[in-house]
C-alpha cells in the first residue's frame, strides 16, 4: 500500500525549508521531507469494523501547505 509520509528530521527539514526558498519545484526533488512510500497494509482493531476500498485519493490545500513547509509539521494533524 502506498502512503505519503513525512520525514521530520531536523536536519532534513531546516534543509529543505532553505532550498525551497531559492524555488519552490525543489520542494519535490530528493532532499524532500514528504515522498510516497510503501507501508504495510494495517490490521483493523476488531471484528465490528470494515475496510473500504480508496478508488481515488487527493491532496487538499492544507496538506500542500505542510509540503511547501509554510506551515509547522507539529501544527498539522
Amino acid at each position: 500500500m502506498q502512503a505519503i509520509t513525512f520525514d521530520g528530521a531536523i536536519g532534513r527539514y531546516l534543509l529543505t525549508k532553505a532550498v525551497g526558498r531559492l524555488s519552490t519545484r525543489l520542494l519535490t526533488g530528493r532532499g524532500r521531507c514528504t515522498f510516497p512510500e510503501e507501508i504495510d497494509e494495517p490490521l483493523l482493531p476488531g471484528s465490528r469494523w470494515a475496510k473500504i476500498r480508496t478508488r481515488l485519493g487527493g491532496i487538499c490545500g492544507s496538506d500542500l501547505n505542510l509540503v511547501k513547509l509554510s506551515v509547522s509539521p507539529s501544527a498539522s494533524p
